[in-house]
């Protein structure tokens, strides 16, 4: 992307004194409201004119809400945050991802549902279905190999293959985690999974983990699960429609799409439901090696010899 040499938006932050619940209840009870899926933030429209909206926002149902105020005409977006509520900062990063996301994928950037680490100065990206090991590959390449951390669970990709990872909670299977006294809790147990759940801030300073800025693409792993699998990891080629399916099934991710969409114009963006629409052709542009990884034992996933598997059909991996 080509950014101005001055900034084209700007965020301000303010203190103020919080909303009675009378006042809440009466705003949310006769004003539009845009609700995002899965219990995400709500946005009740309190006035919108030429060039300037007014809205109060509650990121979660049972939050504090904050009060924001939009001027287009300066380029301005206002939070005015209850004081001593630490959780209404979330507005603040919600408000800096939409800019950002919402003109990248305008730009033709796509968001993948994959985990992503920098090897020798490229991405590996590891796709799979949800619950599909993708995070534990991140850790483990990070805590065995040195590679530097880029994203748990969405990344950004431009059509010429650089990787951007995107901002997310960390999910750490609970075995590989060290210091779980310094954690944010356990999540909930999925099936034999048990992981430990980090907001950014927490996984850099308890893992001890680099993060890497963006790089290009250098490699795709795969990953599905066989149950009926006679081997606990077995490694091979991908190419062609499945390789394709794989990464067209990573980029369906409307729910992700909306949330970083700039619906109403919170932060100057476009006005997209999809955030833009993909370049046609991106998946076969990224001429990178791509490794279908089976798992056999997907309860011992923590432990196997990944890296052993992957080495000969991964340069990246077979020179560490």
């Amino acid at each position: 992307m080509h950014w101005a040499s001055s900034p084209d938006w700007g965020l301000w932050l303010e203190n103020t004194v919080a909303l009675t619940g009378d006042e809440v209840d009466k705003v949310f009870a006769d004003r539009p409201v845009l609700s995002f899926p899965h219990g995400g933030p709500q946005l009740a429209i309190v006035e919108e004119s030429a060039g300037l909206l007014r809205a109060v926002g509650r990121y979660r149902p049972d939050s504090v809400p904050v009060r924001m105020e939009v001027r287009a005409g300066e380029c301005l977006t206002r939070l005015l945050i209850p004081a001593d509520e630490p959780q209404a900062v979330r507005w603040a990063d919600y408000a800096a991802r939409v800019f950002f996301a919402s003109r990248m994928l305008a730009d033709g950037w796509r968001m993948l549902h994959a985990s992503a680490i920098a090897l020798d100065g490229t991405a590996v990206l590891f796709l799979a279905d949800q619950e599909g090991g993708k995070s534990t590959l991140a850790h483990r390449a990070c805590v065995e190999l040195g590679a530097g951390f880029l994203a748990d669970d969405l990344v950004l990709i431009s059509a010429e293959g650089m990787v951007v990872g995107w901002p997310t909670r960390i999910a750490v299977p609970a075995e590989l985690v060290r210091n779980a006294d310094e954690t944010s809790g356990l999540m909930p147990a999925i099936g034999q999974r048990r992981r430990v759940a980090f907001t950014p801030v927490e996984h850099r300073s308890v893992s001890g983990i680099e993060y890497s800025p963006p790089v290009p693409l250098g490699a795709l792993v795969c990953i599905q699960s066989d149950q009926s699998a006679t081997d606990p990891l077995r490694a091979s080629v991908l190419a062609g429609c499945s390789r394709e399916s794989f990464v067209v099934t990573a980029a369906d991710v409307p729910a992700q799409h909306l949330f970083v969409s700039d619906l109403v114009g919170l932060m100057g963006g476009p006005r997209s439901g999809s955030g833009g629409e993909p370049v046609a052709g991106t998946e076969t542009s990224w001429q990178v090696p791509a490794v279908l990884l089976t798992v056999g034992d997907m309860a011992g996933f923590a432990r196997a010899p990944v890296w052993e598997v992957l080495a000969p059909l991964l340069s990246e991996f077979g020179e560490r």
